[in-house]
């Protein structure tokens, strides 16, 4: 089942009920336990705390687009990091930035936990022997034979804790579960709507307009045959001024790709995507296997 956006506090509840109460004999008539009702609901506005202003503003491009959506702003703190890859895993940092996140957005900062990305890359990166098979003799060690490979170790066997080992490295390490969905051929509309549950992978091809994007927007081309691939997580979309649908990326490159690290993307064709379908949960799993 797929999760409902929780909106992050969006639309506060409002005190509602209270009139300004001008009609005839000024309320002489209202009995005593509703004009006590009334003056505590008073009280209460007074001594509700005013809404603080925004201290991270929504983005401005200064371009006329604009964002309908975007989790790097209502969840800074799980995405506030921009990481630079040294090695070919970009593919591990995507897929554990979207467990992790899925993980900890509706979480307490207390609860919250941070995953091993250097150790599960390292469990799933590409043997020699199959690189000689495929015939990449210049891919980088650390490279992925296929993403259905990783998701496949996600699901059984999760991605473990930063220091999830019990003292004395004794004991199984706590690892976090998740049944990933890969989709080809995605169009724009389809990659959106799973951007409103949460984040998005996306894999496109490698090309100098890429690689060289600071604040335009980048026109992903259709997928090649053979092209070098990267992966990058979507954190939200929006619009142009031209009503064209974007969206917006964190990269794997450094703060020095993009702007800080983000860059926009208009998907002109079709893209392959994948998303978290679910967390698994196998304590809950034994519960009920108990019960």
């Amino acid at each position: 089942m797929e999760k409902k956006d929780d909106g992050d506090g969006v639309g506060a509840g409002r005190i509602g009920g209270i009139g300004a109460g001008g009609g005839k004999g000024k309320g002489k008539n209202v009995p005593n336990e509703r004009k006590a009702e009334a003056e505590a609901r008073r009280k209460a506005q007074q001594d509700c705390p005013q809404p603080q202003v925004n201290e991270h503003p929504p983005r401005d491009f200064g371009d006329g687009s604009y964002l309908i959506k975007d989790w790097s702003h209502s969840h800074r703190a799980l995405l506030s990091k921009i990481v630079k890859q040294v090695q070919a895993i970009c593919w591990a940092l995507v897929l554990g930035k979207i467990l992790e996140f899925t993980y900890n957005k509706n979480r307490p900062i207390a609860q919250h936990k941070f995953l091993d990305i250097d150790s599960f890359a390292e469990k799933v990166k590409q043997k020699p022997g199959e690189r000689m098979a495929q015939k990449k003799l210049d891919t980088d060690d650390m490279a992925v034979g296929s993403l259905r490979k990783a998701m496949d170790h996600i699901c059984l066997k999760g991605i473990e804790k930063i220091d999830g080992r019990k003292k004395g490295g004794a004991g199984k390490a706590y690892a976090i579960k998740g049944r990933f969905v890969g989709v080809q051929n995605s169009t724009a509309e389809d990659i959106a709507k799973k951007v409103n549950i949460g984040l998005v992978g996306l894999t496109v091809d490698v090309d100098e307009g890429l690689r060289g994007l600071k604040k335009g927007i980048y026109r992903v081309p259709k997928p090649q045959v053979g092209a070098h691939k990267h992966a990058l997580t979507i954190v939200g979309y929006g619009m142009t001024k031209e009503d064209e649908l974007f969206f917006l990326v964190q990269n794997t490159w450094g703060t020095g790709w993009g702007d800080g690290g983000y860059g926009r993307m208009i998907i002109t064709d079709t893209c392959d995507m994948f998303y978290l379908a679910e967390v698994i949960n196998d304590k809950k799993k034994k519960e009920e296997a108990l019960a």
